[in-house]
C-alpha cells in the first residue's frame, strides 16, 4: 500500500511544485542581481587623492584606457622561434641520478647493498653457503663459512640446521618409477576415468 501512497503523493505534489515557476525564477534572478556585489568602495583617504589626480591630470586616465602602439609593436616582435632556442645542456646536480636506464628487478626482490657490514650477509650469500654446506658438509665446514663471511659460529649453526635450499626433482617420464604401478596416465583425448573408493 506504501507504493500507491507514494505514487499519489507524487502526482499531487508535482503541480504544486511547478505552479508559477516562471515568476518565481525571475524573482530569484532579480534577488541575486540585487545582492550581486558592486565595485569595492574606495578608502576615504584615497578618494580625495584620486579625485585630485583626475582633476589635475585627466590625460593619465585617458592614457590608461588607450592601447599603446609602441608596446604592442614590441610584443609583436617577440615571436619565439624554436630553431633559435639554444639546446638545453643537462648537468648532474647534486644527488640526482645520471643513469636513466630502466631499473632491473633483482632476483630476491630488493637491491643488494654494495657494502655489507661485518657480521651480516645478503640473501644471495646465505643461499650460496647453505647450498654448499648441504651439498658437502665435510668440505664446507661451519668454521670455514664463519671465517669467510665474518659470521657468529653459533648463529651459523642455527641457520644451517633450520634452513635449507629447495631442490626441484622432476621424474623421468620414461622410467617406471615416475608413475606408480596400477595408475593409468590420462591422455588428452576424451577418456573417462572411474574413481572407486
Amino acid at each position: 500500500m506504501g507504493g500507491f501512497k507514494n505514487l499519489l503523493a507524487h502526482f499531487f505534489k508535482r503541480p504544486v511544485k511547478n505552479w508559477n515557476i516562471e515568476n518565481r525564477a525571475f524573482k530569484l534572478l532579480e534577488e541575486q542581481e540585487r545582492l550581486k556585489p558592486a565595485v569595492a568602495p574606495r578608502h576615504p583617504t584615497t578618494v580625495e587623492k584620486l579625485d585630485d589626480l583626475i582633476k589635475e591630470r585627466p590625460e593619465l586616465l585617458e592614457l590608461q584606457r588607450q592601447k599603446d602602439e609602441s608596446l604592442d609593436s614590441m610584443l609583436k616582435g617577440m615571436i619565439v622561434n624554436p630553431e633559435k632556442v639554444n639546446e638545453v645542456v643537462t648537468k648532474s646536480i647534486g644527488q640526482l641520478p645520471v643513469d636513466r636506464s630502466p631499473i632491473i628487478d633483482d632476483d630476491f626482490g630488493y637491491t643488494e647493498p654494495n657494502k655489507i657490514p661485518q657480521g651480516k650477509c645478503t640473501i644471495r650469500q646465505s643461499m650460496k653457503f647453505i647450498a654448499d654446506y648441504h651439498a658437502d658438509p665435510k668440505k664446507v665446514t661451519v668454521q670455514r663459512i664463519a671465517k669467510e663471511y665474518s659470521l657468529d659460529t653459533q648463529q651459523l649453526i642455527h641457520i644451517l640446521k633450520y634452513f635449507q635450499t629447495l631442490d626441484l626433482h622432476i621424474p623421468d617420464p620414461k622410467s617406471k618409477l615416475g608413475a606408480k604401478s596400477g595408475h593409468k596416465q590420462l591422455g588428452t583425448g576424451g577418456e573417462t576415468v572411474k574413481i572407486t573408493r
